[in-house]
This record gives structure tokens, sequence and C-alpha cells, in this order.
């Protein structure tokens, strides 16, 4: 394919990927009320990806969506009902030609298999059917197309993101201003031999701070994306499983203008599906029950988006059956996931389905039951240094409340010296900080009692230096929980409190577990951002194969 031809491939690509979107959406509009202005604006999506695809070569993507078209037609022409069977099939071409525009990005000869498909909804002469054709299977070819389209994503994850001009407008006329002041900078020196400029070497160089930072302000902006962008991929997989699961579910979507950093929107959308899911299939009751529990027949799902100080805050909400406390500790006890439930409060015994291993399912579907998830909801959460937080009434329903900064870019954090080497730790992990004498600390072994509490301990110098020589009598041990693991970890001194801009760094660094990054300290020399989520879990992995060896 010639460069020219590549061109207007991807230009085609760009196009069709906000098609789908607006595709997907009207979907899940006609779910709601089919209705003549929707299904008219389908049918020019479904025209103009067929046209657009057959004008750049990709004949086979024409030839697929005329199957979709015709019953576009149908339906647009009262020749046919619109039914549930229909909007499958409409989503299921979405999909399709998700994957399929994916893999096109990177081999523009690519054909996305689609017999099953064709076999499933439509008949040897290529009419719709409303039954049932085959029963579906997962077979090696739809796992060899999953693991195409998978390995696609990943060399995408770094593609080019798109902003507004206005923005690289802005943008271009800072750095415009940032020229014209370090040429009057540069005059200035020149001048001030023998002149009293002073004054005017101060005010340009204030000047180059305040445009500097609009600069920095402007180009973070580029990266802050409405949250809105994934409310759609949430209501649809609430929309798929309450229909698999034969539930009427009812979604409010509210505050999708918030933004926040690309990057962490991107992370969000697994942990936010799972609890989505988890809503639908553990949370919503079905039929018969809300009836006896004098519900509407429709639950309701509301997810709520709020900026909040310098993070953003998302809720998500069910009007179901809610969590049971008894239920939960039952399972935790009979897992061996505590030992000791005794003065736990209400909303530690719902943190305890953030533990690996925790499930209430009694049977293992596709949804729930295999002792996986919410840990990994937890985990992916304290990878962005967010937090979650639950509260549910019985009977009533459970509202999920997850707090992310806005950016990984700037993170608050503690500076603290080990070995007389100054590192960062990143605050949302630290509970406390206390002084401890060294000699309390001997008493015990690689434990430290914290108001009752025995915690697991170790300092830091032996993860960094592998030293275990201390320079005073009294050090600062910081509290922390991760994962749902409180630890006590010690550090020589603190040195105070930053926000910090954080650095990629090298792969040379990719070999330690304790490291996540890299900063500039106020000093203006470089510094370490440690990874605490890992040296914890790591820790932890210690005690655990160490009690496991002894047992």
């Amino acid at each position: 394919m010639s460069e020219l031809d590549l061109e207007l491939v991807t230009s085609f690509l760009d196009e069709a990927t906000d098609l789908l979107t607006e595709w997907e959406r009207l979907c899940l509009l006609l779910e709601k009320a089919p209705g003549a202005q929707e299904l008219n604006a389908l049918f020019r999506i479904a025209h103009n990806i067929k046209g657009s695809s057959r004008a750049v070569g990709l004949n086979e993507v024409g030839e697929f969506i005329h199957f979709i078209e015709d019953v576009i037609v149908s339906l647009k022409d009262n020749k046919s009902e619109f039914n549930a069977r229909k909007l499958k099939m409409f989503l299921g071409a979405h999909l399709i030609l998700s994957d399929w525009f994916m893999v096109l990005r990177m081999e523009t000869s690519y054909v996305h298999p689609y017999e099953d498909f064709l076999k499933e909804f439509f008949n040897e002469e290529k009419v719709f059917i409303d039954e049932q054709a085959v029963e579906q299977h997962e077979d090696e070819k739809g796992e060899e197309v999953s693991q195409k389209v998978q390995s696609v994503k990943n060399v995408l994850k770094d593609e080019v993101l798109r902003v507004s001009t206005k923005k690289i407008d802005g943008l271009l006329n800072l750095i415009g201003e940032l020229s014209i002041q370090q040429s009057i900078l540069e005059n200035s020196m020149e001048s001030l031999m023998g002149k009293n400029q002073d004054s005017l070497v101060i005010s340009s160089l204030n000047l180059g701070r305040k445009i500097t930072k609009e600069i920095y302000s402007t180009a973070f902006g580029l990266r802050m994306t409405p949250v809105g962008g994934i409310y759609q991929r949430l209501e649809r997989a609430i929309k798929d499983l309450s229909r698999d699961l034969g539930k009427s579910i009812e979604v409010e979507l509210n505050g999708s203008e918030v933004e926040i950093d690309k990057t962490i929107l991107d992370k969000l959308i697994d942990p936010l599906t799972h609890i989505v899911r988890n809503s639908v299939d553990h949370g919503i009751e079905n039929d018969q029950e809300r009836k006896n529990a004098n519900k509407s027949l429709v639950g309701k799902i509301t997810i709520t988006s709020l900026k909040e100080g310098d993070g953003v805050e998302i809720h998500i909400k069910d009007d179901g059956k809610g969590l049971n406390q008894k239920r939960i500790l039952e399972k935790a006890i009979e897992k061996g996931l505590v030992k000791n439930t005794e003065g736990l409060t209400k909303e530690e015994i719902f943190g305890l389905i953030f533990l690996p291993g925790f499930s209430t399912a009694e049977r293992v579907t596709n949804v729930s039951g295999r002792g996986v998830g919410m840990d990994v909801v937890m985990k992916t959460l304290e990878e962005i240094n967010g937090k979650i937080f639950i509260a549910s009434d019985e009977g009533k329903g459970t509202k999920f409340k997850i707090v992310i900064p806005t950016s990984l870019s700037i993170v608050d954090s503690l500076i603290v010296s080990v070995a007389q080497e100054h590192y960062v730790l990143p605050i949302n992990v630290l509970q406390e900080v206390v002084d401890v004498r060294l000699i309390d600390l001997k008493k015990h072994d690689s434990v430290y009692v914290h108001r009752g509490e025995v915690l697991p301990f170790i300092h830091l110098r032996e993860v960094l230096c592998e030293e275990k020589e201390f320079e005073t009598s009294i050090i600062p041990i910081l509290v922390t929980k991760v994962h749902g693991n409180r630890m006590a970890i010690g550090v020589d001194k603190i040195i105070g409190q930053h926000q910090s801009v954080v650095r990629t760094l090298s792969t040379y660094f990719d070999r330690s577990f304790a490291i996540s990054g890299g900063t500039i300290l106020p000093s203006g020399e470089p510094g370490l951002i440690l990874n605490i989520s890992a040296i914890v879990e790591k820790y932890f992995n210690f005690l655990m194969k160490k009690n496991e060896a002894s047992a």
C-alpha cells in the first residue's frame, strides 16, 4: 500500500472510530425507546462507513456493513419490528467493527472473521432471522482473534492523543511569549554592563516564571479527558448483562463533563466495569425479589462524577439488596481471610470484600464466583493513588465512592532520609507517622505494636541498602495500608512534605520493584519515588511463604 493510501486509510479509521461511538450511543437509545430519528441516524452512520471504507479499498468492511444496512432499511420502511435480537445484532456488529478497525491500524490487509456472526443472525440468503440460529461457542479461532486484537491494543496504547485546536493554539501562543521573554532577558544581560538593568532583569525573570507556569498548565490540560468518555461503555456493560440475567435496569449518568488525566481514565475502565457488573449481578434483585420487597420492578444504577478539591470522586450507587454483613463475615472466616472479627466496624466489614480470594457467590458464573475481582479493583486503584469506600443498607442498596487524583503527573509526597539519601513516598498510602525508640523496637522480632495492634515492621534500610545500623535512637515509623494489609515502615528522618512532579525512569530501574519513578527534589537534586505498595506486597508474600514453609 502506498503512503497516500495508508494516509487515506488512517483518516478513514479516525472518522469511523468516532462514528462507532455514536453507533453504540444510538443502540442504547433504541433499547430505551425505538424511534425513527435514531434509526435514521444509525442508517446514516452505516451508510457513511460502508461508502468510505470502499473508497479507501476496504471492500470487505463495506460488504459486512451492507448486511447490517439491510436490516436498518427494513426497520425504517416498517417491514420489520425492532426487538431485542436486532439490538443484539447491532451491538455485536459494533464489537466486530471496533476490533476490526483496531487491527487495521497496524495491518491494513486484515479481514476480521465474521462468519459466526452471519450464521447467528442471517440465513443462507443473507436475510436476517429473528430466531436463534446456532449455539455460540468459544472456539480456538475466536481466541486467536481476541489475542490478535489485544496485541494490537498493547502496541497502540501510546497512540497520539487527540486534542482540540483551541488548546493547541493556546500552547503555541504561550511558547511565542516565552520566546519574546527570552529575547528580553538576553538583551538585558548584554546591556547590564555599564547600565543599571537590575529591575528589568528581575521583571523578565518573573515573567519567565509566569509564562512557564502557564505553559505547564496548558500542556497539562492536553491530557485531561472528560469521564463521560467511559460512561457509554459502563452503560453498555450494564445493559448487556441485565439482558443476559433478565433484569430491567435503568441507568442514570451525572457529571460527564468532569475531567481527569487520560492515563488514569484508561486504568479506571476495568475496575469500574467490574463494579457495575457486580451491581447488576449481586446488587439488583430479580423481578420476584423486588416485587416481594415492594420495590419497582425496574432497578436503578446511578453513576456520578464530582470534582472535589485536587481530585475527583466517582459514585456508583444501586437500589438493590445491599451488602449482608453477617454473610460477609461468615465467608471471610470460612476462607481463612480473617481470624478475629471482634470490634470490626461496619465499614471494615464491607472492606473485607476487597481481600484476595473473597467471594460470597454460591455458584460460579461468567460474572462472579471465582474469588477474583474486587481485590483486583482495589489493587488497580492503589496503582493510580486512588481509594474506595463502601456504604450499604441491607434491603436498600449499595454505594461505592472512588476517590482519585486528577493526574498522576503530580503527587503529594513525603520526603524521607534513608542512609543519608533522600527518597519520596506518596502520601496516599500513609495512615500515620509516629516516632519510636529503637530500644522499644528491639523488644520484638520484625513487628511493631501500634495501639495494641501487631504490625509487620521493616526498615527501608533493609530494602534499599541492606543496612541495619541506625544513626539515631529514635526513628520515624510510617503506618501504611496497602491491599487491605497494614504495615509499619521505618525511615531515618522525615525531611518534609512536597508536591512532586513524577518523571518516568529509564529501563535500568525496571529491575527494582521498590522504585516507581523519579522527581526533582526542592533542593534541585534528583530523587527516587518509592513504590510503597510493591514493598508491602512483596513483604507480605515473603511472610506467607515463610509461614507455609514452617507449617
